[in-house]
């Protein structure tokens, strides 16, 4: 990697492997991560802060115990980047709005303790929309976050600056959270693997005790790992897992990688919700289902059953979201978040009987969905309907936004139905990061980073530079 001046190019696991062998330090491995978001951040602005102290501070304390005979952590002296909508102790969680902008927790959301535990380093904040309830990455009071291959495209939502960090070089592993694709769409756009854990996966809890957890949004949303490779996601996910008396939701299953090792059967759906698939998806899904079929996995073309309603479903579970957080959003949210929730609202309006009829149909469809992957335990279909669409096309007008829910429509059953779920890059088409989404059900995180592992190759295991 050319010297320690080059560590940020390396993995999450080269940085623990080569801390514990005394190649070099945490320091030298934070300090080359911050020269190159110093050298880098302004073209791209996927991090909204950087704590280059406290950074530093912890990386020598890391360095200082490993000198006393302290064990190696799990995640020794790794720089990584946390999202502005997740509480960090020290600094605020805008989430993308003004009003919120003093607003600065005194402990950290029980993910981020997770991280920290593991020795972590964090060193900034990623972007992310304004309330974090767009597909897209800007936002009055940080700005917009760059697609890193087109600037006229969007880099995806809302962890949209977790994903540029991780695919320029700026920490190898990042922090993100999806409900309907904020981990893997922004991670399709970059060209880098984000994983969304099964719903109670990872513990989430704010750093203030007091506030409550959104029972709409706890349905269908989690904590989860971007990186560049899937053996950096395992190194994530066993840290993330640790069991915690914060959350009461949380479901404490250690994160076992080697499960689902063996290849298995594998339903491909090439074009799940019937709206179409154009051909750079198509050339996407061939190349990693061939992939898979090389490693002795059985590709089957199969679509789980009633995919639309688990579609329709997203939309009945989101609108007890959306709705709590509309008033907000009118008050305080920036232009484009504020059009976007009144077409969203307009078109697909809260109403509790509709909400409740749609907790007892998600019972109906997970049963289906797990009877189904009791044939095919893993799952290969689209990220996105199309190539990603371009900057402000969500908030044009109500017509535009009920197109984008098409496009945005596979990633949603996922959510719907609380089950992990991997954007994963296959190779460059036409100028962009082609990739393919895995779901698997409940607790089956390993088995899709297995898959994944087999189709991503070495696409974009190591950081780029933007072609911007």
């Amino acid at each position: 990697m050319g010297g320690a001046s080059e560590l940020w190019r390396a993995s999450a696991r080269e940085i623990v492997d080569g801390i514990k062998a005394r190649s070099f330090s945490a320091r030298d491995v934070v300090s080359s991560v911050i020269d190159r978001v110093d050298a880098l951040n302004d073209k791209v602005n996927a991090l909204v802060s950087v704590q280059h102290e406290d950074a530093l501070a912890r990386a020598d304390e890391l360095d200082a115990d490993l000198a006393a005979g302290k064990p190696v952590l799990p995640l020794q002296g790794v720089p990584i980047t946390t999202k502005i909508n997740t509480d960090q102790r020290g600094v605020p969680t805008t989430n993308g709005v003004h009003f919120f902008a003093d607003r600065v927790p005194m402990d950290d959301d029980a993910c981020i303790a997770n991280l920290r535990k593991a020795g972590a380093v964090i060193i900034g904040r990623s972007n992310a929309p304004a309330m974090s309830m767009r597909w897209t990455t800007e936002n009055d009071i940080h700005g917009r976050t760059y697609n890193i291959w087109n600037r006229d495209v969007v880099p995806g939502g809302s962890s949209g600056g977790a994903a540029v960090a991780v695919a320029t070089g700026m920490g190898p592993i990042a922090q993100g959270n999806d409900g309907g694709g904020s981990i893997r769409m922004p991670a399709f756009c970059a060209g880098v693997i984000g994983l969304r854990p099964t719903v109670g996966r990872v513990p989430a809890a704010a750093g203030d005790p007091n506030q409550p957890k959104a029972f709409g949004a706890g349905l269908i949303s989690a904590h989860g790992p971007i990186g560049r490779s899937a053996d950096d996601i395992r190194l994530m996910m066993k840290a993330l897992v640790t069991p915690t008396y914060r959350d009461p939701s949380h479901v404490p299953l250690p994160f076992d990688a080697l499960q689902g090792r063996a290849p298995c059967r594998v339903a491909v759906a090439f074009d799940p919700t019937g709206n179409g698939t154009d051909a750079w998806t198509r050339a996407a899904l061939d190349h990693a289902a061939s992939r898979l079929s090389d490693a002795g996995y059985d590709v089957v073309e199969a679509t789980p059953p009633n995919y639309n309603d688990a579609v329709a479903l997203w939309h009945a579970l989101g609108s007890h979201a959306r709705s709590a957080m509309g008033p907000l959003i009118e008050k305080h949210g920036d232009e484009g978040a504020r059009m976007l929730n009144r077409y969203v609202q307009a078109w697909n309006t809260y109403e509790p009987s509709r909400f409740v009829a749609a907790l007892d149909r998600r019972t109906l469809l997970q049963r289906q969905w797990d009877l189904f992957m009791q044939d095919y335990p893993l799952l290969l279909m689209p990220v996105l309907n199309s190539k990603p669409f371009a900057v402000g096309f969500d908030s044009t007008s109500q017509e535009a936004v009920i197109e984008m829910f098409g496009i945005l429509a596979p990633m949603m059953p996922s959510s719907s139905l609380g089950l992990p779920a991997a954007s994963v890059p296959t190779r460059l088409e036409d100028g962009l990061p082609g990739g393919v989404q895995l779901l698997a059900t409940r607790w089956e995180e390993a088995r899709i980073l297995n898959a994944a592992e087999i189709i991503q190759g070495d696409f974009m295991t190591r950081p780029v530079d933007p072609a911007i």
